[in-house]
């Protein structure tokens, strides 16, 4: 928001010059908790359960996709007031971390035969007060998460009540300039989805790879790309065509590079290299000067393939310490 005018955007569509209304969500809306346990039960009917984890991790669930949640039973009445019709909004009321609270996801189309989990809470907004689509990225503004931090209480896990979402205060623009920035933002999430898409192919194919492009011991070599069949070895082939078919055995790979055919040599790792353990360091070692240190986080939470030498922590130079000097 510009700072001369807490109610008007930084940023906007050309077009629209009128302030944004301050509303208090429990006045345009109604939310609901007590939604459906995770339970089977006999003599209740069989629906699709939207959880916790299918808002936290914003899944886009349709009318063609809804059979694909998790399946439990509810009663008829539950079946009436846990529906989840097009245009509800729904949040997680709990987490661990403040942080962590409040995440949202909007259901576009009403799904049939659907409830939510009562670790959900559903917002169902008055006719004409949003545009569809616009509270998933208006809700998940800084503005509103502030709000949402700042009312989460507890001590182990941290809740927000019904109260607390009620007098959550929302901005909100016109229905058209609502229209233009949902729209806008779902063309990102979109294109977004599509580079995803894409990775987590290329994870796919490195993963057969490495199966494919090294011996692992076993002469049928039956892992990775070999379950794919040939189908997927021709498409490898077709875009690689550096690549080729070898007969393979346990030290010869199955995919290799033209110009290679001799087996591969086995041995032992400590015929070849040296081993040594590291040395531990306190917190009161690390200093803002000094030579890079190798910490088993930066290994476990950023694992990378080669290590580029760019440390983020320093160790001191102490005088009966030895480290090893940086490559």
């Amino acid at each position: 928001m510009d700072k001369k005018n807490k109610n008007v955007p930084l940023i906007r569509f050309k077009g629209f010059e009128e302030e944004w209304e301050e509303i208090r969500l429990g006045d345009f809306g109604d939310f609901k908790s007590n939604g459906v346990d995770k339970t089977v039960k006999e003599k209740e009917l069989p629906i699709n359960l939207l959880n916790y984890m299918d808002v936290y991790n914003q899944r886009h669930i349709s009318v063609e996709n809804c059979n694909e949640l998790m399946q439990v039973t509810a009663t008829d009445r539950q079946i009436k007031e846990n529906n989840v019709v097009d245009g509800d909004v729904f949040f997680t009321p709990s987490s661990e971390t403040p942080e962590d609270i409040g995440h949202v996801s909007v259901i576009e189309e009403t799904l049939p035969n659907t409830c939510y989990s009562y670790h959900l809470m559903r917002y169902r907004p008055k006719e004409n007060v949003f545009y569809k689509i616009f509270p998933k990225y208006s809700f998940a503004s800084d503005y509103m998460r502030k709000q949402l931090v700042f009312e989460a209480q507890g001590v182990q896990r941290f809740v927000l009540s019904k109260d607390s979402f009620e007098n959550l205060v929302a901005k909100k623009p016109s229905i058209s300039e609502q229209q233009k920035i949902g729209s806008f933002f779902k063309e990102l999430d979109d294109l977004i989805g599509a580079k995803e898409e894409e990775l987590q192919k290329l994870r796919q194919l490195k993963s057969a790879l490495l199966d494919a492009m090294f011996p692992n011991g076993d002469s049928e070599n039956t892992t990775g790309v070999n379950r794919g069949g040939g189908q997927m070895l021709n498409n490898i082939i077709t875009n690689y065509p550096q690549l080729a078919v070898r007969s393979h055995s346990a030290n010869t790979p199955r995919l290799r590079f033209r110009g290679f055919t001799a087996p591969w040599e086995k041995k032992k790792l400590s015929t070849e290299c040296n081993f040594s353990k590291g040395r531990g360091y306190s917190k009161s070692d690390i200093q803002s000067s000094g030579i890079p240190l190798l910490l088993y986080g930066t290994m476990y939470t950023d694992y990378k393939t080669a290590i580029n030498g760019k440390a983020t922590l320093l160790c001191p130079l102490w005088p009966n310490r030895i480290c090893s000097p940086w490559p």
